[in-house]
């Protein structure tokens, strides 16, 4: 590759350390500044508004992300290392802060790199490899800025850069006007329920069947893709519905399609919706319901009522089966089940499309990444590859 030159990260860009936003003005009201957290950051890269934690107190200006900065994380979301020094471009149409286990990357040589570049270059093998290996910790691994500093790889020219940024931002934009439209759906369904409801509640029980999990045998699960999809809690929630990581051939408790996934384990009440026949871990509840799209929006139209149960338990929030089955939920107005439903399983389906179609972009996007990275695909082919599925 002649065109290609080894190169330091150390010596193209800085890292800068977030702010530790005191937890006493943590908060959950989405009109108020988000802070951005390592469950923002998908595996493999790319950020997603997810895990939404805001913050209610002053906020320094310095700390104020703006769009299109690129951020890194720098502590794992949980005991692994699936999201570990992984970066994100901050979108648009919020305010995002910088908070502490974050990273705020900053090029000191646009001349050498671009900054585009960096958020697809951040996501390869080689990088990857390096922050792994490098990272410490027993129970939540840690990297740092001088670990990802001292990272050196091959790169391309600068019009290369911006050749191979182009090629995967187009993807990304348009898993970008997914995302908005899959929001703007759940802002709508979210009025919708909250129009149709009435005065008083009624307990969950009485509107869903609930199965609570139970774990598999250990033996029985692998990452093969052998007997059926297990999820423990909520790891492996998405947006909408969890992604398959974990089988399990001795399922104990299980959900089907269309059924709503509630964790009963800290986070206690996050929801996402079942795609197929599932095995329930111990983190986690299945709901059942005639209209399932109905219990799925009037779930995340309270959650408030979650709040109790966030401090339960000796080591974490936990709701157990009476509770959820006595777990108050606003009463739907009879005269407008029947119209509510058919309302929300159409903008369900909607969201699904899109969610679907954004799967397929970013596994293109995610194919054709070593490639470009490698040099084994020019920038020109992927265009006509882009241009094929965009």
């Amino acid at each position: 590759m002649p065109d290609w030159t080894s190169m330091r990260l150390g010596d193209v860009m800085t890292i800068k350390h977030g702010f530790a936003f005191p937890g006493s003005d943590f908060s959950e009201d989405p009109t108020l500044p988000t802070l951005v957290t390592p469950g923002n950051f998908m595996i493999g890269g790319g950020f997603q508004d997810a895990r939404p934690k805001t913050f209610a107190g002053d906020v320094p200006a310095e700390y104020v992300l703006r769009p299109g900065d690129l951020v890194v994380t720098m502590t794992d979301l949980s005991r692994n290392t699936d999201t570990l020094g992984y970066p994100g471009l901050i979108p648009d149409g919020k305010i995002y802060l910088h908070n502490q286990r974050i990273g705020l990357v900053e090029v000191t040589q646009p001349s050498k790199i671009h900054h585009q570049f960096l958020n697809y270059y951040m996501r390869g093998a080689a990088y990857r490899n390096h922050v792994v290996v490098t990272a410490s910790g027993s129970t939540v691994r840690h990297t740092s800025p001088s670990r990802i500093l001292s990272f050196v790889g091959l790169v391309p020219s600068l019009d290369m850069q911006r050749g191979i940024a182009e090629v995967l931002g187009a993807l990304d934009d348009k898993i970008a006007a997914n995302s908005t439209l899959v929001a703007i759906g759940e802002d709508l369904a979210g009025a919708l329920v909250r129009d149709a409801v009435g005065v008083g509640s009624q307990s969950l029980g009485s509107i869903a069947a609930i199965t609570m999990g139970s774990s598999p045998p250990g033996t029985s699960c692998n990452e093969v893709g052998k007997g059926m999809v297990f999820y423990q809690g909520v790891r492996d929630f998405g947006v909408r519905s969890p992604s398959n990581r974990v089988w399990t051939t001795e399922p104990v408790r299980t959900a089907e399609a269309g059924d709503t996934l509630v964790s009963v384990r800290a986070p206690v009440g996050r929801t996402n919706v079942a795609t197929e026949t599932t095995c329930l871990g111990r983190g986690l509840a299945g709901l059942r319901s005639d209209s399932p799209s109905t219990i799925y929006h009037l779930l995340r139209s309270v959650p408030e009522v979650w709040a109790p149960y966030e401090a339960e338990g000796t080591v974490f929030g936990s709701i157990n089966k009476t509770q959820l089955d006595s777990l108050p939920v606003p009463v739907v107005e009879p005269s407008h089940a029947s119209a509510l439903e058919v309302r929300l399983s159409a903008i369900d389906r909607r969201v699904t499309t899109a969610l679907d179609e954004s799967a397929m972009l970013a596994a293109t996007r995610d194919a054709l990444l070593p490639l470009l990275m490698s040099g084994k695909v020019k920038v020109k082919d992927a265009e006509s590859v882009v241009g094929g599925v965009i």
